[in-house]
């Protein structure tokens, strides 16, 4: 519900898409999508509070799900990619014990 309250308040229906498309490929927030649209997007490209937003570079969703599958093979942990702003993001490894942690620690130690 939050997530379309933002989307409402932007007028071209065009940009109304092209945000909700980011907002499933990089799982953004609710307060993220607020802060996105008050900082000007769906703006005319001339006003100034739509200059200072910079368009994040947005990673296919397929892509993000095959690099997860090739790092949960590696791993044997599940991982979770979480792109975020400015192409900024999260991996997440989950483990089920210390010992299974440590076990990721010591793939992750260069050789």
């Amino acid at each position: 519900m939050g997530h379309a309250r933002a989307l409402i308040n932007i007028e071209d229906p065009q940009q109304q898409v092209d945000l909700f498309r980011r907002i499933v490929a990089e799982d953004l927030s609710v307060r993220r999508v607020e802060e996105i649209v008050r900082n000007g997007f769906g703006r005319p490209a001339g006003s100034p509070a739509a200059a200072r937003t910079q368009p994040t570079p947005v990673v296919p969703v397929a892509e993000l799900r095959r690099t997860e599958r090739q790092l949960t093979d590696h791993f044997g942990s599940k991982v979770q990619l979480r792109p975020g702003a400015q192409g900024r993001g999260e991996i997440k490894i989950s483990f089920d014990s210390v010992e299974d942690m440590q076990r990721i620690l010591h793939i992750l130690q260069p050789a």
